[in-house]
């Protein structure tokens, strides 16, 4: 038994793969900004919610816990932006009433056999961003951070 729950969540295990993966964290920017950015760990799949608020996920440096990592995003009339590494698969599902997306992905294909991204997207009259890298404004932003530190 010890070794069977200690294997579930190895790849290729059909019992881990046959029940779906819960939401181990959740996160919420109501009417505030949210930055998550630098070395972090990113669950299988976690909840983002924005409501009339601002999420930033520089996910660049962040670990991938196993193949494919689910961000469940619920925006409302927010701005949720995900800056993803070169050679991630993207796929951008959902969305919503008046909401926008704008997805900027590398002209390189991603890597065989990489890990995958899946961000399943709700809510009315939010803002998707997912790119490759951060905008001018954000570089200067954290050049500005660090000068100050």
């Amino acid at each position: 038994q010890e070794l069977a729950s200690l294997a579930q969540d190895l790849p290729g295990n059909a019992a881990a793969s046959a029940t779906p993966a819960a939401v181990s964290e959740e996160h919420r920017a109501f009417c505030s900004h949210l930055i998550r950015s630098g070395p972090w760990s990113l669950p299988r799949r976690s909840s983002w919610r924005s409501i009339f608020g601002t999420i930033d996920l520089d996910l660049r440096q962040a670990r991938l816990v196993g193949p494919e990592t689910v961000l469940e995003v619920y925006n409302l009339f927010g701005t949720v932006t995900v800056i993803v590494p070169e050679g991630v698969e993207v796929v951008v599902r959902g969305g919503g009433l008046f909401a926008s997306q704008k997805i900027e992905l590398p002209e390189r294909l991603p890597i065989a056999g990489g890990p995958r991204l899946t961000i399943d997207t709700r809510g009315p009259g939010g803002t998707l961003h997912v790119r490759t890298r951060p905008t001018l404004k954000q570089s200067l932003k954290r050049v500005k951070r660090a000068l100050k530190g």
